[in-house]
């Protein structure tokens, strides 16, 4: 018995068997990630350019605190309904916890860079101390890598919201109660 095989079935095979031992190594983690790296080499930053993204950075995460800084003073000029020292009270606790979000951030920030322990805990009082009561509004921003991007946007959302929550508690009239409900009254049957 003779078998014939032709150049378009050895095509076939052929196929076949590759996309089967590509579809094994993208399955298999070990593999896989040798492909990817192959494919998609990733490169590390050097020193320089890893503390210019952490500047950068934190000057972003500075502005994002000022704009909600700059919301509650807004609101604080107005005349409020509320006494004004139940409105000091409310503005130093946002005031306190703009600080503590800024600090998380800042901390994330040098985490992400490589710090951590004794360093991290240096570099994030350093940099509170060089960044307390500048206002980077008018600084242009700069480009991130994705991982400082997300922290620099999860703590601008973060101070919207403790600026927003301030601001209706500011906002909101004295001594508001709810309106009493009606008292039911008896109902006539025919």
């Amino acid at each position: 018995m003779v078998l014939v095989v032709t150049g378009r079935a050895l095509l076939i095979a052929t196929l076949g068997v590759a996309g089967l031992a590509t579809a094994l190594v993208m399955v298999i983690p070990g593999p896989r990630d040798v492909v990817a790296a192959q494919l998609w080499p990733r490169e590390v930053a050097g020193r320089e350019a890893v503390e210019a993204q952490r500047e950068a950075a934190e000057n972003a995460v500075q502005r994002g605190s000022v704009r909600a800084a700059a919301q509650l003073d807004q609101v604080r000029r107005l005349t409020l309904a509320i006494p004004a020292p139940e409105a000091q009270a409310i503005s130093e606790r946002a005031v306190a916890d703009l600080r503590r979000v800024r600090r998380d951030a800042l901390a994330a920030i040098g985490q992400a860079s490589g710090l951590s322990g004794a360093s991290l805990d240096e570099h994030v009082v350093a940099a509170e101390a060089r960044l307390d009561g500048r206002d980077l509004s008018g600084e242009a921003g700069v480009l991130l890598a994705p991982d400082l991007f997300a922290i620099v946007r999860r703590a601008d959302e973060v101070f919207a919201r403790v600026a927003d929550a301030a601001t209706r508690e500011l906002t909101r009239a004295p001594g508001a109660t709810p309106a009493p409900s009606p008292t039911p009254s008896p109902t006539r049957s025919p």
